[in-house]
């Protein structure tokens, strides 16, 4: 299925470079940020600060930080183009040309140990040549193609020479350093761990190295020799597969090499103590097809170190294994760099400053909005993605199939000719065997010759010596120490012509044994000539297969590399999206907080006024059932009473009775009369007391009934309050409940967002949203602590003050930028020369061992030591000749401050730093000398001194 107009769209803007058009109108650093913008998944537009540009930029263009002047001047610059100016004036820096012949030191030869060249021979080297502008593309040629036999370039076969010359580790770091493809574990068999690392692949690369050795000769030095033979062959040890392979450079063709007679295939031939220097050498055709600016592999290689340089993570990483499944952060943007670098004749400094210049590489270290994107919207794109994948998986699978298909036709082409390249190879060994016969004689010839030129002129000498000393003899015959020097001039004459004699057989023997063997050779030769004419048109007609091969399995890993860079974007978007999708969780589950939190508040107040409202019931009831027990004390009190009143009554009737029936006989007497009157008086009385009693009783009662009845709707009002009561603090449990889990669940996103985040800042590093963190090198550490303690400072003091002792300059040199720029570059060499030994004694302890990588950040007890407890760096901070000795000189607290913080720092202080600065002076009365030095400790201790951000 075609991709649709839109995909296409998009697939050209995300990976291929624009039209040389457009890229002739748009300056390298636009079209940096344009091939980064249109592949970010998110984006911020923070840029950092002018001092973090500041330093950054010293540090990744000189190694080092700016003098407390440099960056006074900048900081106070405000000028609208104050950075572009910065980035103008380092580019030019002579200081510049130090740091980058360091920096591909170390990228070269990977802080190897000292054999054949020693490191500041070589580093004068690589510093001249970045002095003088050479292009990268020429330095690496020199390097590739160096033996050491021109002595004023032996100094670049330091890369050969170093590694002991060693054809297997050489393939590989060749390809490594300069290729950008580790691809060791393919020398017995294709890679296990990468599809696309061949063994054919490996010895294509190893066929360009394989005919040079290291030659020692007689005086002990080294060599990179090459032989004119030396085929390669190849099998797998896991499948038993062989093959045989020319020399061909990754992604390129295989090379089509000269035919030569046999005895002309050296330029100079070797034994003899001779450096063997073949007409064809294929290790300068190493050096010209990798550095002509048509090989992809070398261009995308430098291209990607370089911009890992300055950006501190290259768009492939590791940057020694570039292959499909590996595929750049941003294929776009590399596409970009790499060709951009063959544009600019691969000038390295006017490459770093585009990069410089553009505002992906002066981004912020803060993510600042980065992560407040859409997750409907990335979720678009990563729909688009996929179906991209999909679309260029179906290309690529089509492309394989041809692929695999044209392999099949080589196979076949190449088994159809085995017999014509078989008796090829047959008849080349054979007279390589002969030639090496050959060549023995002629060595001896040669070497017999050479002992011979040399003594010709010590006999000379000892001839004429003695011949005066014989005329002495004729006047004084008998003078002692005339005979004693004559007879020694004659022994060393005697001893001279002997050796010449010596020679001169041992010549004339080589040269007779020699003329046999070239007799054998011709023969031969013919059959050689012979064989080549049958092979040649047969090996044309498989070159040209091989070059649709390598065409076709070139479009087939483009398109894998596109398939792996959607998937990995893919992945990425997704990882980009879960992070907003938990964002938005984490904004909803507070919302959530927060809206339990105002529930469980109102809650709360309603539980508060339910139990005033109970607490309240609770006392009316109390009262109401006091009210009831007092009428039912009080009906109790007067019933009792009443009781007791009508027992009374009733006693008092039975005595009324038992006294009239007493009174009947005694009727007519006055006392009992009375008495009776009495009793009777008494009785009504009783009744009618009972009868109020009775109406007490009765209002009692009723007052009872009322009290009970209040008692009761107060009892059950309060039962009913009690009841909402228990229903409100049972709802406010089971809030404060739902709360509290609410919050840990806002809790426990929270956390997530903030690891999902902080993975994800690693990840928009690599897509350079934000500024990467990165440890100072060796180097740097070096070089800053040196220039922030003014300890450089006062060297270049120094070496100005030399510079105008021996040649002081006039008012017209101080007028003349050339004689300027003349002598700004002697000062950089001057101060350079002083502190190289001292940022030695760094590279020792805080670089990584030979060979491996050198941008990790370890930290150890020695370099602890070193800092805390050595006399190097304590004597700067306690000298008074340096940085603390300024600051000293300085009464204003908030001077020093700036000062301090400027020097050490790169930046301004804060407001509360200058303040702490101030309470501190204060705080040591007279100890300022100390507490400076302290207060640079802790400066130089922490972590903005230590890394780059």
């Amino acid at each position: 299925m075609k991709p649709s107009i839109t995909f296409s769209v998009i697939l050209a803007g995300l990976f291929f470079v624009n039209s040389p058009k457009l890229e002739a109108q748009q300056p390298l650093h636009q079209r940096i940020d344009a091939a980064v913008a249109d592949q970010q998944p998110v984006s911020t537009q923070l840029l950092a600060s002018d001092s973090e540009f500041m330093r950054r930029l010293y540090l990744d263009l000189l190694g080092t930080v700016p003098t407390l002047e440099e960056a006074k001047q900048f900081l106070n610059d405000e000028s609208e183009d104050r950075r572009a100016q910065l980035v103008e004036r380092l580019i030019n820096d002579p200081r510049l040309n130090h740091h980058l012949a360091t920096a591909f030191d170390v990228m070269l030869m990977e802080r190897t140990s000292d054999s054949a060249i020693k490191s500041p021979v070589w580093r004068k080297y690589l510093y001249e040549s970045f002095a003088n502008n050479k292009p990268y593309n020429v330095l690496a040629r020199e390097i590739l193609s160096a033996g050491g036999t021109d002595p004023e370039m032996r100094v670049a076969a330091k890369f050969y020479l170093d590694r002991t010359g060693e054809t297997n580790r050489l393939t590989r770091d060749v390809g490594r350093i300069f290729l950008g493809r580790d691809m060791q574990c393919a020398q017995c068999h294709n890679h296990p761990l990468i599809d696309t690392y061949y063994q054919e692949d490996y010895y294509g690369l190893f066929a360009f190295l394989n005919r040079s050795q290291l030659f020692t000769n007689k005086a002990k030095q080294n060599y990179f020799a090459e032989k004119s033979v030396g085929n390669v062959s190849f099998k797998s040890v896991f499948t038993q597969e062989a093959g045989e392979t020319g020399p061909h450079l990754p992604g390129d063709n295989p090379v089509i090499e000269p035919y030569f007679q046999k005895l002309e295939e050296y330029k100079t031939r070797p034994n003899g103590d001779r450096v063997s220097e073949p007409t064809y050498s294929r290790r300068q055709q190493l050096a010209d097809l990798a550095t002509n600016g048509k090989n992809i592999a070398f261009n995308r290689n430098i291209a990607n170190r370089l911009w890992g340089m300055m950006n501190g993570r290259a768009l492939v990483m590791p940057v020694d294994l570039d292959h499909p499944a590996n595929p750049p952060s941003n294929p776009a943007l590399m596409s970009v760099l790499q060709q951009a670098i063959v544009d600019m004749d691969f000038d390295v400094k006017q490459f770093l400053k585009e990069i410089a210049l553009s505002k992906t590489y002066q981004r912020s270290f803060d993510l600042g909005t980065a992560l407040q994107s859409d997750p409907e919207q990335l979720q678009i794109q990563i729909d688009k993605i996929g179906q991209l994948r999909e679309q260029t998986d179906e290309k690529a699978y089509e492309a394989l199939d041809q692929w695999e298909s044209k392999l099949e036709e080589l196979k076949a082409l190449r088994l159809k000719h085995a017999e014509l390249s078989k008796a090829y190879l047959a008849a080349d060994a054979a007279a390589a065997a002969q030639l090496d016969k050959y060549l023995a004689q002629d060595g001896a010839v040669f070497a017999a010759q050479t002992a011979t030129d040399k003594q010709v002129p010590l006999r000379d000498a000892y001839a004429a010596a003695h011949a005066s000393i014989a005329k002495v003899l004729e006047s004084l015959p008998e003078d002692a120490v005339a005979k004693d020097a004559a007879a020694k001039f004659k022994a060393k004459l005697d001893a001279s012509l002997a050796e010449i004699k010596k020679q001169t057989d041992a010549k004339t023997k080589a040269e007779a044994q020699g003329q046999k063997e070239l007799e054998a050779l011709a023969p031969l030769q013919v059959t050689l000539d012979n064989a080549w004419t049958a092979w040649k048109p047969a090996k044309a007609e498989i070159f040209a297969l091989e070059t649709e091969v390598q065409s076709l399995r070139n479009e087939f890993e483009r398109l894998q590399t596109l398939v792996a860079a959607y998937e990995t974007q893919e992945y990425e978007f997704g990882k980009i999206k879960s992070n907003a999708d938990l964002r938005l969780e984490v904004a909803a589950a507070q919302q959530k907080v927060k809206s339990i939190t105002g529930e469980v508040a109102t809650a709360e107040v309603g539980v508060a006024a339910l139990k005033t409202q109970v607490a309240q019931a609770q006392s009316e009831m109390e009262a109401a059932v006091n009210f009831r027990q007092a009428a039912q004390a009080e009906l109790t009190k007067v019933t009792n009473v009443r009781t007791r009143k009508s027992e009374a009554i009733q006693l008092l009737a039975a005595v009324v009775e038992s006294t009239t029936t007493a009174t009947v006989t005694i009727a007519k007497d006055p006392q009992v009369l009375a008495t009776q009157q009495q009793l009777a008086g008494s009785q009504e009385k009783l009744k009618a007391e009972l009868s109020a009693l009775d109406q007490q009783v009765r209002q009692a009662t009723e007052d009872v009934a009322s009290k009970t009845e209040k008692a009761n709707v107060a009892i059950e009002k309060k039962e009913a309050m009690a009841n909402q009561l228990a229903v409100a603090q049972t709802a406010y449990q089971q809030l404060t409940t739902s709360l509290n889990t609410a919050t840990q669940t806002a809790i426990d996103l929270s956390r997530q967002y903030e690891d999902s985040t902080e993975k994800l800042s690693r990840q928009l590093v690599n897509h350079f949203v934000v500024s990467d963190l990165r440890a100072l090198s060796p180097e740097q550490l070096a070089n800053a602590m040196m220039e922030s303690l003014g300890v450089t400072a006062v060297y270049r003091r120094g070496v100005i003050a030399e510079l105008d002792k021996a040649k002081p300059l006039t008012d017209a040199d101080k007028n003349d930028s050339a004689t300027m720029i003349q002598r700004e570059r002697e000062i950089s060499e001057g101060v350079e020369a002083k502190i190289a030994a001292i940022r030695n004694e760094f590279v020792t302890l805080y670089g990584a061992g030979a060979g491996q990588v050198q941008t990790d950040f370890f930290s150890t007890i020695d370099q602890a030591l070193y800092i805390t407890n050595g006399s190097r760096v304590t004597g700067w901070v306690a000298s008074n000749s340096y940085l603390v000795g300024g600051l000293l000189k300085l009464e204003d607290s908030a001077q020093i401050a700036e000062d301090l913080y400027i020097s050490v720092l790169s930046r301004k202080p804060s407001g509360a730093e200058i303040q702490r600065v101030q309470e501190f002076l204060e705080s040591v009365g007279d100890q300022k000398s100390q507490a400076l030095q302290d207060m640079v400790w802790a400066l130089l201790a922490s972590a903005e001194f230590r890394f780059n951000h």
